[in-house]
This record gives C-alpha cells, structure tokens and sequence, in this order.
C-alpha cells in the first residue's frame, strides 16, 4: 500500500493456485491483512482487476486459531 497516492496492490489466489492482480485505488481497508478471502469489484483491463470496491472477509474469533494454522502468520502473498 502506497499512502501518498493510496494505491493498493495485491493478487488474489484462487482454489486451484491462480493468481489475478488487483490494483484499487482509496483508502486501504482495515482489516485488510487479517483477510481470508477478498471480492475486488471492478473492470479487468490490461491484466489485471482495476478495483472500485473490496469486499473484505475476517475470520471471526471462533475461527482465529484454526486460520492462523491453516494460513500461518498472514505473512504470505505478495501485497505491496
């Protein structure tokens, strides 16, 4: 995330091990990198998913431990 232009660059990955970029440009959510899993809503162009919304999903308390083993720290994926 780059807070002087608020841009956000991630990829997001899917069941089968693709990857899409996603560009979105606003403020990046809160809860961003406690995310198990992310909609990005906006129009594919030149590669990648130009994002206009993000749609953002946590684990609840009851599923903390559980993620946290699954996915490890949150340290993985190549969000900048």
């Amino acid at each position: 995330y780059d807070t002087a232009t608020q841009q956000l660059s991630f990829d997001l990955l899917d069941d089968r091990g693709g990857r899409m970029a996603v560009a979105y440009g606003g403020v990046r959510p809160a809860n961003f990198k406690d995310a198990v899993s992310i909609v990005a809503i906006g129009r594919y162009r030149d590669g990648r998913i130009e994002a206009e919304k993000l749609l953002v999903k946590c684990p609840s308390k009851y599923q903390g431990a559980e993620v946290e083993r699954a996915y490890g720290s949150g340290k993985s994926g190549s969000g900048t």
